[in-house]
């Protein structure tokens, strides 16, 4: 029998992160705690942007998942293909959020086989659509043996059909107007090919599609290979956080390559676009599914209608993006920079005073003790200072102003 002061066995093996909350003196939770590890990711992410780099605005991306019978295993909760879609499907919704110009499509790897779940779109609710038929888990109710819903997951993975699909799908889009990326979610840990998979990974790379690889077992070296000789970039998840983490990641554009820049240094060219005016009163024949829509995009080229945008005009061919969208795709550009933390007790000092006013600084009197943005005191916690507008602001509001707003409200307001 265990004494009093002992845990028992099944016990030591589940951590308690409850234990570690705590709460300030008005009963909420103390930040350091809270968004302690968003801060830290926003940090890391805005720190490179600073540099002089070339980012494409407008990007075609490919999710490539792996449907194998190796995303069955549950090591990641409650299955590596649950925790896959889960992570897939919150990457949707926000890739649009941070590039709304940009196009995204699924493929899906089954039985050694790659087919396509979803064309180049801009539309996320059609992508999250898609990928819940496709990992919907079987509710039919008959015998393992004998459901057709289980065989959506089974067979091998290929690492070869995916690039190749991949590839037969990205050539048809302009490498100079767009960047071309792939990213490879992988359960299993063998790759199932039929020829040699380095021809398509060559074929990838003199293409310039940059290949990237989230594997969720462990580290296998093609895997790798295929990142390095592509210019992606390859990382193995510990939990379901982690693989949450790994994929939004990619949500940012990456850099464009050196290799790939033409004369004079320069990446790309003009992409020449259009604005188009939206109708509702009657209804017109979408030229994209040649079906009739009551809400349709009309193209300022050759005046033919769309269901949704951004697309390019099957008529015409012209590129179809919003005004507001381009507008919205700078910040990837321009990017908040990281602001300075500042430690609890510079704002100790304080007169008591609302935010805004003063200087900010490590020890310095008269610093202000609220966040300029949610007002809420600094007195007992650290805080972030913008290096711009030299105001404070709390953790929470740090994390916000670089992953969502990208565009600091003190400055905004001078």
């Amino acid at each position: 029998m265990a004494r009093a002061g002992d845990a028992f066995t099944w016990e030591r093996t589940y951590e308690r992160p409850w234990e570690a909350i705590e709460e300030d003196e008005r009963g909420f939770l103390k930040v350091d705690g809270f968004a302690g590890g968003r801060r830290a990711a926003a940090a890391r992410a805005a720190a490179p942007a600073l540099a002089a780099v070339q980012r494409g605005l407008l990007r075609h991306v490919l999710l490539v998942l792996d449907c194998s019978s190796a995303s069955e295993v549950t090591d990641l909760r409650p299955s590596r293909a649950d925790a896959m879609a889960a992570a897939v499907t919150t990457f949707i919704r926000g890739f649009f959020e941070q590039n709304p110009i940009s196009s995204l499509g699924l493929l899906r790897v089954r039985r050694g086989v790659a087919d396509k779940l979803t064309d180049l779109g801009g539309n996320p609710a059609k992508h999250v659509a898609a990928l819940a038929a496709a990992m919907r888990p079987c509710d039919c109710g008959a015998r393992a043996t004998e459901c057709a819903c289980r065989r959506r997951r089974e067979g091998d993975f290929s690492f070869e059909n995916a690039l190749v699909l991949a590839l037969d799908m990205l050539t048809l889009q302009p490498a100079a107007a767009a960047t071309r990326e792939v990213v490879i979610i992988h359960s299993a840990i063998a790759s199932c090919d039929p020829g040699d998979v380095y021809d398509a990974v060559r074929r990838c790379a003199e293409q310039g599609v940059r290949v990237s690889v989230v594997s969720l077992p462990a580290e296998v070296h093609l895997a790798t290979r295929i990142a390095e000789l592509t210019g992606g970039t390859c990382a193995v998840t510990e939990n379901e956080e982690h693989l949450l983490e790994v994929l939004l990641a990619h949500q940012r554009p990456p850099p464009r390559r050196a290799a790939a820049a033409g004369a004079g240094g320069r990446v790309g060219g003009m992409v020449l676009v259009g604005f188009p005016e939206q109708e509702h009163e009657t209804e017109a024949l979408c030229t994209c599914h040649l079906a009739l829509r009551g809400s349709t995009f009309v193209c300022p080229r050759c005046r033919a209608h769309c269901c949704d945008i951004p697309c390019e005009c099957e008529v015409c061919g012209l590129r179809l993006i919003s005004a507001p969208a381009l507008a919205r795709s700078y910040h990837h550009i321009f990017p908040v920079p990281p602001f300075r933390e500042v430690g609890a007790g510079a704002a100790a000092g304080g007169d008591g005073g609302g935010g805004g006013e003063g200087e900010c600084g490590d020890g310095i009197s008269g610093a202000p003790t609220l966040c300029t943005a949610c007002v809420s005191p600094l007195g007992a916690t650290s805080h972030w200072v913008c290096p711009d507008c030299a105001l404070p602001f709390c953790g929470v509001c740090n994390s916000t102003i670089h992953d969502v707003l990208h565009s600091c409200p003190g400055c905004a307001s001078e």
